[in-house]
């Protein structure tokens, strides 16, 4: 399929593929092939500097490959030897057989516990991502959304959406509950005074009678005791 590509691209269908192959390449890819195939479309593109780099990563592979194939047959052979179990672990991992280097590392740790630490330190390369062995990004590269970090296989994980944070609802200030205004005591109402007992008004005097005695009225009859008044004048 690649060198029917090849064969039938133009430069700017070329340049085209290079758009969809290069994400893939970016997320950590260890497929040799792949590089290689992209090597030569960059230089259909005639994009030269995308092109040496892709083909360093599928030499580079090609090396590992081999690296691994010996180790392995090392392993087989022996089925003994810390060393060179560990490193084949390692070259898994370089060439993309994840699978192979988990296999390879729990088998470590049952044979060699006392070792755990090493074997460890190569277990969790598996957990991270795996960066490509130079990489292909260049002024030319495409702008794209940011690459998510490979999963094991160079498979890359799609990034999930972020849910946005909502913003927090503010709370409202606290109206400050206004002092009570103190009740004025209320002034005891006072004592009614008692109306002072009127001051009987006293009984008018009777007028002073004169000291003459009063004329009897008619019909009275006059002492006859009185004593007659003598007539004025002496004997003539």
């Amino acid at each position: 399929m690649g060198k029917a590509m090849l064969k039938e691209s133009s430069t700017e269908k070329a340049a085209a593929a290079l758009v969809i192959i290069r994400p893939i390449l970016v997320s950590g890819s260890r497929n040799q092939e792949l590089y290689q195939l992209a090597a030569e479309l960059g230089r259909k593109a005639e994009d030269e500097t995308f092109a040496n780099l892709a083909q360093q990563n599928a030499d580079r592979l090609t090396e590992l490959n081999k690296e691994y194939d010996e180790a392995l047959a090392a392993v087989i052979g022996t089925r003994e030897g810390f060393d060179v179990r560990l490193r084949l672990a390692e070259l898994a991992i370089e060439t993309g057989r994840f699978e192979m280097a988990g296999k390879v590392t729990d088998s470590l740790l049952r044979s060699d516990p006392e070792k755990g630490e090493l074997v460890v330190a190569v277990r969790q390369r598996l957990f991270e991502p795996v960066p490509e062995l130079f990489s292909t990004k260049t002024s030319t590269s495409p702008a794209a959304p940011e690459q998510a970090a490979a999963a094991p296989g160079g498979i890359p994980t799609p990034t999930p959406e972020t849910t946005p944070t909502p913003e927090t609802t503010p709370t409202p200030e606290t109206t400050p509950t206004p002092e009570t205004t103190p009740t004025p005591e209320t002034t005891p109402t006072p004592e009614t005074t008692p109306t002072p007992e009127a001051t009987p008004t006293p009984e008018t005097a009777p007028d002073s009678a004169p000291d003459a005695e009063k004329t009897p009225a008619s019909g009275e009859t006059a002492d006859p005791g009185a004593a007659v008044p003598e007539s004025g004048g002496g004997d003539q």
